[in-house]
């Protein structure tokens, strides 16, 4: 009797440790989605986030999440995914905003998950953008790669001189390829390498390129040249065996680009044992207005649009704005860029500087399709482009590129990460003054100061 009630208690001291060691591990599967030992993807927390992500030349994609989130917990395995699809291109870290609210306020996290992207401190970019694109693995992966910042110089023959005196006191490196496009390793290298050696690239195939190949007698191809600081004269040649891997290896020696960011955090542990009691705090508050300042949030500006009827308009409303903002011109008709959906991106912007107008280039009056024809948009077609009137630039929403919420809020973030290729704002035809109204369409309405409104 004694032994069967003696079974019976093991058997409950049995039960009890699985359903200890069940409920502990059902609690360590909710505090965190990610195996930050095993994944590529950085864990983040208020501890390490500026040191590894703000004050960094690399770009990183952030995700601030719930444990508890469903949508979290399906974002998982593709982000996993694509951070290890970007191992050496771009940095992927998770936030929990859940446990670390304070720091999901700071970039103004609403819901999880939130997808922000931070450029590195070489771009103008001035605070992260968000990405709304599609949670999958190649989405993630694609998107990045597209947006990197690039400070490789491409050359010819009439550059050669001038990327050798720009920054003479570092050393230069130039990569031969036959490729027609600068790869995400070597944009990603240039970034990470920026102030600490300059890159250029050749691109042998074509025109100017064959030449410089020639006059460093290069043949084959990829081929790498280092040069000295201060010369032009080979110093090292590569060309054997260059693959991805090796060619990252020899510019991260070469540039002598800093230790992990462990080694840093556990030196910078160090040095503050090191210090006395009386200097730690003046350390410790230094660096916070500076970091405030970096990320404060500007005042809202008005995101409804602003109908351009002719030149007069368009110069005061885009190519000759005089408080600092840029003009972002939708060309189209009032339908195609007025939906619900389209005004809803458009205040995700409200703090950024931009202005919002509206070319209808259905109307029969006026030259509204001259206009956008003149900024590259075809006939017929509804497009969108930046105006920088203090520069007297523009970039335009690729023509093969239709005009739709998700492609503009792409558009719109690449400008304020950056990330746009401006180009000299062209003649415009003479639009003379329109004598009353805003144009032909009663879907618009006229204000105060003279401004239509959709």
């Amino acid at each position: 009797m004694w032994s069967q009630v003696r079974r019976k208690s093991a058997m409950r001291v049995t039960l009890l440790a699985v359903a200890c060691v069940a409920t502990s591990l059902a609690i360590a599967s909710v505090s965190a989605l990610y195996d930050f030992k095993k994944s590529k993807v950085v864990e983040l927390t208020p501890k390490n986030f500026k040191k590894l992500v703000v004050n960094s030349n690399e770009t990183w994609m952030v995700e601030f999440y719930a444990p508890w989130c469903g949508h979290c917990k399906a974002l998982t395995p593709h982000y996993n995914k694509a951070a290890s699809s970007l191992d050496g291109i771009a940095k992927l870290g998770a936030v929990d905003a859940d446990q670390y609210k304070e720091l999901g306020s700071k970039y103004g996290v609403r819901g999880y998950p939130t997808i922000k992207i931070f450029k590195g401190i070489g771009t103008k970019a001035r605070r992260p953008s968000d990405y709304s694109g599609e949670r999958s693995a190649k989405a993630i992966t694609d998107y990045v790669k597209g947006i990197l910042p690039s400070f490789v110089a491409v050359l010819k023959t009439d550059g050669v001189d001038s990327f050798f005196r720009d920054e003479a006191h570092l050393p230069h490196v130039i990569l031969f390829t036959q490729k027609k496009q600068t790869s995400a390793q070597m944009k990603a290298l240039s970034a990470k390498l920026l102030g600490q050696v300059s890159i250029g690239e050749v691109r042998g195939t074509v025109k100017g390129g064959k030449e410089v190949a020639a006059k460093y007698q290069v043949e084959k191809f990829p081929t790498l040249l280092v040069f000295e600081p201060g010369s032009s004269e080979v110093a090292v040649r590569h060309d054997e065996d260059l693959d991805s891997k090796k060619l990252a290896s020899i510019l991260l020696e070469f540039g002598g680009a800093e230790a992990p960011e462990v080694a840093d955090e556990v030196a910078d542990e160090k040095e503050t044992r090191k210090e006395s009691p009386s200097a730690s705090p003046k350390k410790e508050k230094e660096p916070k207005p500076a970091a405030e300042k970096t990320f404060s949030q500007p005042e809202a500006h008005d995101t409804s649009f602003h109908v351009v009827a002719d030149g007069p308009t368009f110069e005061r409303e885009c190519s000759k704005r005089s408080d600092g903002l840029m003009c972002v011109l939708f060309m189209g008709s009032h339908t195609s860029v007025a939906s619900d959906e389209m005004m809803e991106v458009l205040t995700r912007f409200k703090f950024d500087r931009f202005a919002f107008a509206h070319i209808d280039t259905q109307s029969t009056l006026g030259k509204g399709a001259e206009y956008a024809s003149t900024l590259g948009v075809p006939k017929g077609h509804s497009g969108v482009a930046i105006i920088r009137p203090n520069k007297q630039r523009f970039a335009v929403l690729d023509k093969d590129t239709t005009l739709s919420p998700a492609a503009l809020q792409s558009f719109l973030d690449r400008a304020v990460g950056g990330d746009l290729q401006y180009r000299k704002l062209p003649t415009f035809p003479e639009w003379p003054a329109a004598e009353q109204g805003c144009g032909d369409s009663n879907d618009s309405k006229g204000d105060d100061d003279g401004h239509c409104e959709l």
